[in-house]
């Protein structure tokens, strides 16, 4: 890369004349990326080349409304002289980023890569992107890398049908079944793709017979509708491995048959029965029922300790007073097995909870719900931190565990209308989030399913007139009612 200006930097190319002579070295072309665009970025880029003459230059891109980005740009041999066809952003940054790993500028470009793929000429690149950070501080930065794949009109052939996606399953932890698989199909043939056959390999047994799609009308590098397959099928919890493939593109031989086949790896998950509770008891943790702990950074985390309980003999901790500053806003979850909320619209959750704070700072503990087997998480009506959490009085210097059952406090969620929200399954979250403070408990965690109504007003207590009152005296009546329906109670009558 080359710097333009102080607000620009470009990617700078030659093609330089590589045939024996006495014009070997001398440049063919040139070109700039990038040049004389006010704060705007282009740096570390990679270069290949394959036998066509098609180049792919692979950097990453910034602006000063813009996060680091993988970015590529294209040209073939037919681009016109010394420029490249339009860029292409093909993973956008997801957060800022500045991270010098104790050096004295930010770090970046470790990563930046282009390369021939062996087989059919296709082109790589592999660049960096800023990933989410786990917090606000500098060195809560992350990098991720991002790959694509071109593929050059040079080297198509005649009929080449491909699994241009796989919508359903993803690979990964799976929630829902049974499993309606879920496709695109794409052409990387020059002929236009009007009808294809694909099936289906689950776990090393054909699954059903070839699904054929007629009428379709797929123009080269362009990808189908979603197409569903038959059968639909259901499996049991645990790994399974799904082949999907493409075969007979327009009733003829498939002219390249290695890209024929997508491999999709995934795990059912096991289905939590209701009513449950998780004492943490056993010594395996996270529990062997399909739990796991979500843990970003890698670092502490969620785990099982004997050093206090409610009941005996475990809990579960994040010790907060270990974490360096470093690590200041980090997330941790301790997630349950999926719940089917088919049959039932709404969940009541206890738990019991110790924490006291260190001085100053104040962690927290967030209850949330995820409705797509862990991949986003939504929160509750609980969300508690510092003097709004602690169960015991004052703060302590020291690392915190709770010495009896009054440092403990029992907790209650109601999680309602699953029916509306169309929500078939929930996995339930407990995530502690880190202020550098102290050590966070949870323990006896109980789930009771139920559905509800849509008004059902409770009276809960009586608070006057007491049992016994003294004769003549007066009062006026004080209750305390509470809302066990799916409706907002907006105004009641009271006999």
């Amino acid at each position: 890369h080359i710097g333009i200006s102080p607000t620009n930097v470009a990617v700078q190319w030659w093609q330089l004349n590589g045939t024996p002579g006495s014009s070997f070295g001398n440049i063919l072309q040139r070109g700039r990326i990038g040049a004389g665009i006010a704060n705007n970025y282009r740096f570390f880029p990679g270069i290949a080349v394959n036998e066509f003459e098609d180049v792919i230059i692979g950097y990453t891109f910034s602006s000063n409304v813009s996060r680091l980005s993988s970015a590529y740009s294209f040209r073939s041999n037919t681009t016109p002289l010394n420029t490249t066809d339009d860029e292409y952003i093909y993973k956008v940054g997801l957060s800022t980023y500045f991270k010098d790993f104790g050096g004295e500028r930010s770090r970046w470009g470790d990563y930046s890569h282009s390369a021939l793929d062996p087989v059919d000429a296709s082109i790589w690149t592999i660049q960096e992107y800023a990933d989410q950070r786990v917090g606000t501080a500098d060195a809560d930065s992350r990098y991720g890398v991002w790959w694509a794949q071109v593929t050059p009109a040079s080297t198509l052939l005649q009929t080449d049908a491909t699994i241009g996606a796989v919508l359903e399953p993803n690979s990964g932890l799976l929630c829902k079944v049974p499993v309606v698989p879920k496709i695109q199909v794409r052409n990387l043939g020059t002929d236009t793709l009007k009808k294809v056959d694909v099936g289906m390999i689950l776990d090393g047994v054909p699954l059903g017979s070839l699904t054929t799609f007629n009428n379709l009308s797929i123009a080269t590098f362009n990808s189908s509708s979603v197409l569903t397959l038959t059968p639909s099928f259901d499996v049991a919890p645990g790994p399974h491995t799904l082949k999907i493939f493409t075969i007979n593109p327009n009733g003829l031989a498939d002219l390249r048959t290695f890209n024929d086949t997508t491999t999709i790896n995934f795990t059912t998950a096991p289905t939590l029965n209701l009513p449950y509770t998780e004492d943490f008891a056993s010594t395996v943790f996270p529990p062997a029922n399909g739990s796991a702990v979500i843990n970003p950074d890698g670092g502490l985390t969620w785990e099982r300790t004997t050093l206090a309980a409610r009941p005996a003999p475990a809990s579960i901790t994040v010790k907060f007073y270990d974490y360096g500053p470093d690590l200041d806003g980090a997330r941790d979850i301790y997630r349950t097995p999926k719940i089917n909320t088919s049959v039932l619209d709404s969940l009541a959750i206890t738990f019991n909870v110790a924490y006291r704070q260190y001085p100053g700072f104040s962690d927290s503990l967030n209850i949330l719900y995820s409705p797509d087997c862990g991949i986003s998480w939504f929160r509750t009506g609980y969300s508690k931190g510092g003097s709004g959490l602690v169960t015991v009085a004052g703060t302590t210097e020291e690392s915190f565990v709770p010495t009896g059952t009054a440092q403990w406090r029992t907790e209650k969620v109601i999680l309602k209308d699953f029916c509306a929200k169309n929500l078939d399954n929930v996995m339930i979250g407990f995530e502690a989030v880190n202020a550098y403070g102290n050590n966070i408990y949870v323990d006896s965690i109980n789930m009771v399913g139920f559905n509800s109504v849509s008004r059902n007003a409770i009276l809960k207590s009586v608070s006057q007139p007491l049992p016994a009152i003294c004769a003549g005296s007066s009062y006026a009546p004080v209750i305390n009612f509470g809302n066990a329906g799916l409706d907002t109670i907006k105004n009641l009558k009271i006999r």
